[in-house]
């Protein structure tokens, strides 16, 4: 199933190592951006397995290890994919900064969220930020990969928090945190101009292209029709000239 985008936590980042050494399945050594998240043992606990998914700040990353000790602490690793780098805020990331966490949801589980797969479509910028009663309202660049798949009273994942649209313009798009979120997700702390990852959802995603398809596949069939019936059109109407013309040219010659 994914995720919900009920964040659990705000982990800590407490090691960044942008060209850490990692094996390859040939045996030779690549070069990997490694982060290591200090967490509670609501996430690293006697439960969690080598290869096992975590939602980081809306990426679904693998733990490649892991430390579960009472006295030590706890926290995990992952490696940061370089197509993951180029679309995510991950990068960026720094050693003490926060980030949200979420284990992947049990398929018999709740979902008090919706469909979060940890697949980020891209980066957006905060524009504004406003209190509301008690209510914080956010207001996000909606950059050209949202296009179309953000909608008025719609799911959207910011930094893997589940939240509703609740405003939408040709350029930007809203949402609003209500006092409970935020005091759990990151981005209770972040200020205008700062980049968080969106997901839009999975279910938009999917069906964008088939509806895309489907009008272009109608336009064209339209516009063939339409080729044709103007085809059809301009032979009705060069017959009736024709005759029209033939008829003038009788009258004519009737009258000769």
């Amino acid at each position: 199933m994914g995720f919900t985008g009920i964040v659990q936590e705000m982990g800590r980042i407490t090691n960044v190592k942008k060209e850490s050494d990692v094996l390859l399945w040939d045996g030779s050594i690549g070069k990997s951006h490694e982060l290591t998240i200090e967490c509670s043992n609501a996430i690293i606990n006697e439960k969690t397995y080598i290869g096992e998914s975590i939602c980081v700040e809306g990426v679904c990353l693998t733990v490649t290890q892991f430390q579960n000790s009472k006295i030590i602490g706890r926290n995990f690793q992952v490696n940061v994919a370089g197509h993951t780098l180029d679309i995510t805020s991950m990068g960026d990331l720094k050693v003490g900064d926060y980030v949200n966490l979420e284990l992947a949801a049990p398929l018999d589980g709740r979902n008090s969220g919706h469909e979060v797969q940890g697949h980020v479509d891209c980066t957006s910028k905060i524009v504004n930020k406003f209190l509301e009663r008690d209510n914080v309202r956010y207001t996000f660049q909606l950059t050209k990969e949202l296009q179309g798949l953000v909608v008025m009273k719609g799911y959207v994942s910011i930094s893997g928090t589940s939240l509703t649209v609740c405003e939408i313009s040709k350029d930007t798009f809203g949402v609003m945190l209500v006092p409970h979120t935020q005091r759990m997700v990151t981005l209770g702390k972040k200020e205008i101009g700062e980049i968080v990852n969106v997901e839009a959802h999975c279910i938009a995603k999917h069906l964008k292209p088939i509806v895309d398809n489907h009008i272009d596949e109608l336009y064209q069939k339209l516009r063939q029709e339409f080729r044709q019936e103007s085809i059809l059109t301009s032979l009705a109407f060069s017959a009736l000239a024709f005759g029209a013309t033939l008829g003038v040219l009788k009258f004519f010659l009737q009258s000769k």
